[in-house]
């Protein structure tokens, strides 16, 4: 775990932005309760927001993801196509059946690999777990949904 914890980070950016809790949690679409739990427990953050509300999270509290994960520098965003093309070239060279990476990673990427948007529903654990197996640091991938949200405004 990083020095200060996902909890205290993200209570500290939460009070500094002057939103409410209550705030928060409506704009995530989450219960007031779920996001008291955010700052509460440090594996809600990994386990309990897809990656598109930690996304929008991060915009709504003005956070960079490498700030908040302590990581320098900053790893290159990853678009979503780039993830799903990285994720075929794995399996063809290990010659592996969506199947097995699925048993191999203990997360279903078979809607993933029909539809790339389909990431942006799993949570940080899950986007871990696929990227840790094939190369990735799964932080640029949430650096690149940061990025593409930017842009879209």
């Amino acid at each position: 775990m990083e020095s200060s914890s996902y909890a205290k980070k993200l209570l500290a950016a939460r009070e500094k932005s002057g939103k409410s809790p209550e705030e928060i949690a409506e704009l995530l679409g989450i219960s007031t309760a779920a996001y008291y739990d955010l700052e509460a427990f440090d594996d809600e953050f990994t386990t309990s927001l897809s990656l598109e509300k930690v996304a929008l999270l991060f915009k709504l509290l003005r956070i960079e993801p490498a700030t908040f994960f302590e990581t320098s520098p900053a790893p290159k965003p990853v678009s979503l196509d780039a993830v799903v093309q990285k994720i075929n070239e794995y399996l063809n060279t290990q010659r592996m059946t969506v199947s097995q990476f699925e048993d191999r990673v203990g997360w279903d990427i078979e809607p993933l690999l029909n539809e790339r948007s389909k990431i942006l529903s799993y949570d940080i654990d899950a986007v871990r777990d696929i990227s840790n197996e094939i190369g990735i640091d799964w932080l640029s991938i949430l650096q690149g949904i940061s990025s593409a949200s930017e842009t879209a405004e």
